[in-house]
């Protein structure tokens, strides 16, 4: 590598640059040839079950590897993975490499933040797990941490904490209570009561842009349906209206994902026929928090042999995963061989190879992270 090359990488350099040079250098001591930053690159850019066989090397290394300076430095690394769960079999968790069995029925997948996935199970006491899918890390959270019926899940940049929230939506009743877990740099659990909820959630599935934590819904009156907002920051909901068509809401079917850290919607006919979708990215003003929606662009008509319908974002922008069913067959639509890529980039449609017996049928989004669920639920101090 040149001089110009490693003065290059000193311009991107994140804040605890130089407290992961020290770090390398003194691991390393005279027997290291390669200039510590570089050192400090080449780690950062490998997966995370290499790097688990390094910490082995000796004890500086695996300080180095685990501290929290080389541990945020290596998340800035773009390696997005796609996994999921079967509706066949309950306790396995899928990804492009391998599989995992939880000791608990998965219900659904609540959400993904840096490398963690929160998912919901079937466990009476224990309804919530955290899970590291790169270091194969999981932890249960106790029923008092997150007892509730609709949850949300986000990392919060600014404090480097997690955050977890836990309510129950009442009947007919606009307030309610929320718990919430925040995890990091501090832990503690506490309840923020009377927050107004502008509406009921009837999607569990949530989707993060930051701090903001996002659901489908409808309004109290169960007229018009909506999307309600969470700010983690200023503990508050708030609510926008879906994007408009001509035709009533109820010919059409919305779905909440993440494209490029931004909220987008899928919104696809619910007609047979149907073979094309619309994308619209939600757009939050940082300043005054006003919420509008953009259409992104309308994907199709897409010839894949029957009706279809998107599932997930994969890869931060370049695929979209679909599901075709080109028999109409209920029985057919978890079938992975009828899944198949779309190209943002080239329009063109491909196949899905990634065959599990078996099939996949929740997909999520994460990023290969060396967080230690361990020490994120460790000590959690109770504040009501």
């Amino acid at each position: 590598m040149t001089e110009k090359t490693i003065s290059e990488l000193n311009t991107s350099r994140p804040d605890d640059y130089d407290d992961i040079v020290n770090l390398v250098r003194s691991s390393c001591g005279d027997k290291v040839v390669l200039p510590g930053v570089l050192v400090s690159e080449i780690l950062s850019n490998l997966p995370v079950k290499s790097l688990i066989r390094f910490q082995t090397v000796c004890k500086p290394w695996n300080r180095f590897i685990f501290s929290p300076a080389f541990i945020n430095k290596h998340l800035h690394r773009k390696n997005p993975q796609l996994g999921g769960y079967s509706k066949f079999c309950d306790k396995e968790f899928y990804s492009h490499k391998d599989e995992f069995v939880f000791p608990a029925v998965v219900d659904f997948i609540v959400g993904a933040c840096n490398g963690i996935i929160c998912i919901k199970t079937s466990h009476i006491e224990k309804s919530l797990i955290l899970f590291n899918p790169a270091t194969r890390e999981f932890s249960f959270l106790a029923k008092d941490e997150c007892d509730g019926t609709i949850f949300g899940f986000c990392y919060i940049y600014k404090t480097q904490e997690y955050q977890v929230i836990a309510f129950k939506e009442k009947r007919h009743v606009n307030n309610i209570d929320i718990k919430i877990l925040t995890m990091g740099k501090t832990k503690s659990l506490r309840e923020v009561r009377d927050v107004v909820l502008p509406g009921r959630i009837t999607d569990s599935r949530q989707a993060t842009s930051g701090t903001t934590m996002v659901w489908l819904g409808v309004d109290h009156e169960e007229v018009n349906d909506i999307v309600i907002c969470y700010d983690a920051i200023e503990e508050r909901f708030s609510r926008i209206d879906v994007p408009p068509y001509d035709s009533p809401p109820h010919l059409w079917t919305r779905s909440l994902r993440v494209l490029k850290e931004s909220v987008i919607m899928f919104v696809y006919s619910n007609y047979e026929a149907n073979t094309s979708f619309d994308i619209w990215t939600l757009i939050i003003d940082e300043g005054s928090k006003d919420k509008h929606w953009m259409k992104y662009r309308t994907i199709g008509p897409l010839k894949t042999g029957g009706i279809m319908w998107p599932i997930e974002v994969c890869w931060y922008e370049k695929w979209i995963l679909c599901r075709k069913d080109g028999n109409d067959q209920e029985d057919l639509k978890y079938r992975s061989n009828d899944l198949f890529y779309y190209d943002l980039e080239t329009d063109q449609v491909e196949d899905y190879n990634k065959l599990t017996d078996p099939p996949i049928q929740e997909f999520v989004n994460y990023v290969e992270s060396l967080v230690s669920i361990k020490s994120l639920v460790q000590s959690v101090d109770t504040n009501y």
